[in-house]
């Protein structure tokens, strides 16, 4: 175990929407407490798979929906997992969540446009409100 742990390349990143403390772990000190405690290992495992999992979806979001459901993709994933909210302020550029669903900047804004139109959302400078929750899955699932 202490091996996989101790790798010197890291293959992920991550990067905090919204500021935030951080706790610092001497690896030495995770380990001995992750060998004495099985359930921990056990947490930190299915833990670890629901992030896999997370990206994998977001892998094959990117690799066959269409800009609508990619950006869809993000709004719903930004309700659901960050701010839990229908209204929310993004902390993120546009140019960010283009980023995150592999199109263009032009193209999240237009999107968003489109999606303003058609009632879906509330934009007011960087605030999105949902208005359709549903109608924005249905772009989802039709990608």
């Amino acid at each position: 175990m202490f091996r996989l742990l101790s790798k010197e390349t890291n293959i992920f990143s991550i990067t905090a929407m919204e500021d935030c403390d951080i706790c610092l772990i001497d690896l030495s000190a995770f380990v001995q407490v992750a060998m004495s405690n099985p359930s921990y290992i056990l947490a930190l495992c299915e833990k670890t798979l629901t992030m896999f999992q997370h990206s994998i979806f977001n892998f094959i979001s990117l690799a066959h929906n269409q800009v609508n459901g990619r950006i869809a993709n993000v709004l719903i994933y930004l309700w659901e997992h960050v701010y839990k909210d229908s209204g929310y302020e993004f902390t993120i550029s546009r140019k960010e969540i283009a980023e995150f669903a592999a199109c263009s900047h032009e193209n999240v804004i237009s999107t968003l446009s489109r999606f303003k139109k058609d009632g879906i959302i509330e934009l007011e400078g960087k605030k999105i409100g949902i208005r359709d929750f549903e109608g924005l899955r249905e772009i989802s699932k039709r990608g």
